[in-house]
């Protein structure tokens, strides 16, 4: 994605929310050059929502890539605990744009309107996707001595997992292959670290989540992974913009280099995998012995918005819909914005 910027004002973006600073770095990405134009991005301020239910550390990272420096217009970063929250405050339009969207949380917040959304009325719109680095996907795991080998043998058990995510998602489709009905397991929607502290005291029998989430978990209390979502279920995260955001020229213009600068500071991250190890255990407290399993598990690579991304949120919004998390089933496509259609 490339765009012609003006050369003649650029604004600082703000710190994460953290009470420790990243350690230093000496490799770092370089974020593309402004060239002149006639659109003047000075004025701009692009208020953009991410979440911190993985800890602070992946927003550290962000700055930390320096991708965002020296931005003709200003970034204004803000905080939520949740995905579901920063969506919220999203369609409210008190930001910009959102960040790490669970493809759940849109399909779930468009089945659930009280009235059909089209193209024009939709609070906010999918301007950009990238697919997870994990290599196993989400796991189910279970503890090592339960007896459980299979995720029919949670019949009459208890497994919990993240509302609206992508674990709910694949907790479904993994239920139904496993012969499971509505009804035959207890659900905890719980938390990723509410339902970590409950799978440690016995209190869910098993516990869904991506893998680099749970490795701390298998290594410290021999739980054992009965199930994975493997490569074979795409999973994204995605980049939304409020509805009528890309209408001023301006504004366009700032959200296309914001998104080319969030896939730079993606593959610095990559390219720097011993560097991000050591901001999660700095900044995140993470076990020397699982960082590298999470830096290299919650990287995202860009991906272009296109038919195949709308086919794997389409059958997300099915699969709620034909289970009864949801009462309406939704036609994604209308979410999808092309503009910028390749990362």
């Amino acid at each position: 994605m490339s765009v012609s910027l003006v050369g003649c004002g650029s604004a600082s973006s703000s710190s994460p929310t953290t009470s420790s600073p990243p350690p230093s770095v000496s490799s770092v990405a370089t974020p593309p050059s402004p060239t002149s134009t006639t659109i003047d991005l000075s004025k701009v301020t692009l208020k953009v929502g991410y979440s911190s239910n993985r800890g602070q550390a992946p927003q550290a990272l962000r700055l930390q890539s320096k991708a965002f420096n020296g931005t003709p217009y200003t970034i204004s970063w803000v905080e939520f605990p949740s995905g579901d929250q920063g969506l919220q405050a999203l369609n409210a339009g008190a930001t910009d744009l959102q960040l790490q969207m669970q493809t759940p949380n849109a399909v779930i917040a468009q089945a659930n309107a009280k009235t059909p959304w089209t193209s024009a009325d939709a609070p906010f719109s999918v301007i950009g996707a990238f697919r997870y680095a994990s290599t196993t996907g989400i796991d189910i795991i279970v503890s090592g001595g339960s007896g459980i080998n299979s995720v029919a043998d949670l019949k009459g058990k208890k497994v919990a997992f993240s509302k609206g995510s992508s674990s709910n998602y694949y907790w479904l489709v993994a239920a139904r292959a496993g012969g499971l009905k509505t009804g035959d397991v207890e659900i905890a929607q719980l938390t990723l670290s509410d339902a970590k502290v409950a799978f440690k005291t016995g209190a869910v029998d098993a516990l869904v989540a991506f893998d680099y989430n749970l490795a701390p978990l298998v290594r410290t209390t021999g739980a054992k992974v009965i199930a994975s979502s493997g490569k074979e279920l795409p999973l994204y995260s995605l980049l939304a913009a409020r509805q009528g955001l890309l209408a001023d020229a301006a504004v366009k213009a700032s959200v296309a280099d914001f998104a080319a600068r969030l896939s730079k500071s993606e593959q610095w991250q990559q390219d720097n995998v011993n560097i991000v190890r050591g901001v999660y255990e700095t900044i995140d407290k993470i076990d020397p012995l699982d960082s590298e399993a999470i830096a290299v598990g919650g990287i995202e690579t860009p991906v272009p918005v296109d038919d195949s991304v709308v086919a794997a949120v389409q059958d997300q919004a099915d699969v709620f819909f034909a289970e009864g998390v949801v009462a309406t089933k939704a036609d994604v496509r209308i979410l999808f914005d092309r503009t910028f259609a390749t990362p």
